[in-house]
């Protein structure tokens, strides 16, 4: 997983701009997941992104 620290200055051009960001819980049709969006300047909203690349399914308990 790789980690970026949105609080340093080290992005903060990059964190202070404005984005479409996809915005929708765990279930989502094909049609509204593209549809979905707004706009979000990722400084002001997360304090941090997280990439993983590869996860596997939740399982219920």
């Amino acid at each position: 997983a790789r980690l970026v620290d949105l609080r340093s200055r080290a992005h903060e051009e990059w964190t202070r701009r404005t984005y479409p960001t996809r915005t929708h819980g765990a279930y989502v049709t094909r049609f509204v997941y593209r549809r979905n969006v707004m706009p979000v300047v990722p400084g002001e909203e997360y304090d941090g992104l997280a990439y993983v690349p590869v996860s596997t399914p939740s399982r219920p308990l």
